[in-house]
């Protein structure tokens, strides 16, 4: 898992970047005037807000052209056959890529300072219909096309391999160390509360064998990371990179070596907390859980971005965003019910020591990325 309170300084560094982009991203988004959307209501004689997807064929908002004097209107239609009215007058019929008009144009064009337009589509407005006021330069891409960009050739043949060697190297665990294997594998072992001695609880994370795991784990957190960077297209901004034939395989061993660290620090505050808070007898016990159940959500991201690459079914960035923080939320959870069956202290006390190891990194991460 990528993003996961085991590596939340590397996902930190990431997490910057990501909001540092968006917001570049946005910058010449000046206003979305979606939610000025309104509708002709035949019971009320009048105009309501639109508030569904389906607004019928036409929808209508106002434009007040002196508070954004310089801008442009962006209109993308989401459909094939669209017309922008003024008064009942046609304006001009939209380009299925997007239309742009200049306010200050419109205004002098159309004799007035706020103006009322309707877009009348052959086909109801979908949830693709984009109306926006946008700083000059603007540049839109439909979900379509940048889900067809996202797929280059290199970027391709970069998550084919990988991912082979991924599933390869687990065979290999699985054949080489099958004890260590199995000790993850267990789904049953992983969700019952109930702890029981395992070899996976002894210690000895970072030595032979149970080091080939996080090896493992650390690999794939850094393969579905470089994925998430191509589908938000963070490294467009990047001056060069798209033009390096060894870029994301290059990245993917950086983002490796750095989660590599972040779960052997991570392994160094469960530690230090585990002292603090006088439970060092839960310390392996914590990592392992956090281990396994990372190691289950990794071979769900796997499956899901491999589906979802080779448009087996198509998820948003925002829904991918919300299965990664849901499954998070999900494991400090699990992982909570299992050290308050096996310790004496308070809800409480097990409760600030989740909050130092856990809790308080994931709501910032969450706030940061979400909020």
């Amino acid at each position: 898992m990528w993003l996961n309170s085991r590596a939340k300084w590397g996902a930190f560094l990431f997490f910057v970047s990501l909001s540092l982009v968006s917001n570049a991203q946005q910058s010449k988004v000046i206003y979305n005037l979606r939610q000025n959307w309104v509708q002709y209501n035949e019971n009320s004689k009048g105009y309501l807000p639109v508030i569904s997807n389906d607004p019928g064929q036409t929808l209508s908002f106002e434009l007040d052209c002196n508070s954004y004097k310089g801008k442009e209107l962006f209109i993308y239609p989401g459909s094939a056959k669209s017309y922008l009215f003024f008064n009942n007058q046609l304006i001009s019929e939209l380009s299925p890529k997007g239309s742009f008009y200049d306010i200050d144009s419109l205004s002098d064009r159309l004799g007035g300072k706020m103006l009322f337009l309707s877009l009348y589509s052959s086909v109801p407005p979908n949830a693709n219909t984009q109306t926006y006021i946008v700083e000059k330069g603007f540049r839109y891409e439909s979900k379509e096309a940048k889900h067809a960009q996202d797929r280059s050739t290199a970027f391709t043949a970069y998550f084919i391999v990988v991912s082979i060697l991924l599933y390869l190297g687990l065979v290999l665990i699985k054949l080489r160390y099958p004890e260590l294997y199995n000790q993850y594998a267990s789904l049953q072992r992983s969700l019952n509360p109930q702890t029981i001695d395992e070899l996976i609880y002894k210690g000895r994370f970072f030595a032979i064998p149970g080091v080939i795991m996080i090896f493992w784990i650390s690999l794939t957190t850094g393969f579905v990371l470089s994925y998430l960077l191509n589908k938000l297209d963070i490294m467009a901004y990047v001056p060069g990179f798209s033009n390096w034939s060894l870029s994301y395989p290059v990245l993917w061993l950086l983002f490796s070596v750095i989660f590599f660290i972040t779960y052997l620090l991570r392994y160094g505050l469960i530690s230090a907390m585990s002292v603090v808070f006088d439970m060092s007898a839960i310390r392996n016990i914590h990592f392992a859980n956090l281990l396994r159940l990372t190691y289950y959500l990794l071979i769900l991201l796997l499956v899901v971005t491999t589906l979802d690459y080779f448009s087996v079914v198509h998820l948003s960035e925002q829904l991918l965003l919300w299965l990664i923080f849901g499954s998070l939320f999900l494991i400090i959870v699990l992982v909570g019910i299992r050290l308050s069956l096996i310790i004496r202290h308070t809800f409480v006390h097990l409760f600030l020591y989740l909050c130092a190891t856990e809790i308080f990194l994931f709501a910032f991460v969450y706030k940061l990325v979400v909020g």
